[in-house]
C-alpha cells in the first residue's frame, strides 16, 4: 500500500464506538526496513480530545485489515 493509498484509506474511515463517532487522519507515515511503515494516526472522538495512536504496518496490509486495527485502538482506549 503506498502513501497516497494509506492517506485515504485512514482519512475517510469511521468508527462507532459505544455511541461515540470517531474519525482519524493521518498524521505522517514513514518508511521503515523489512517492508514495513511506522505511522502516526490522530483519532477525532466527536465529544473527547484528540488523541494519537501509533502503529507499526507491513506495507502490504489490506485495507480491512487496516481498518481493523483502528477500530481495535479504539476500542482498547
Amino acid at each position: 500500500m503506498s502513501k497516497s493509498d494509506l492517506t485515504q484509506v485512514i482519512d475517510q474511515h469511521v468508527c462507532i464506538s459505544n455511541g461515540v463517532v470517531h474519525l482519524f487522519k493521518l498524521r505522517w507515515a514513514a518508511p521503515e526496513p523489512r517492508a514495513h511503515y511506522l505511522v502516526a494516526v490522530e483519532v477525532l472522538p466527536e465529544q473527547d480530545e484528540p488523541r494519537t495512536v501509533h502503529l507499526m504496518l507491513r506495507r502490504s496490509i489490506p485495507p480491512n485489515a487496516l481498518l481493523k486495527l483502528l477500530d481495535d485502538a479504539v476500542a482498547s482506549s
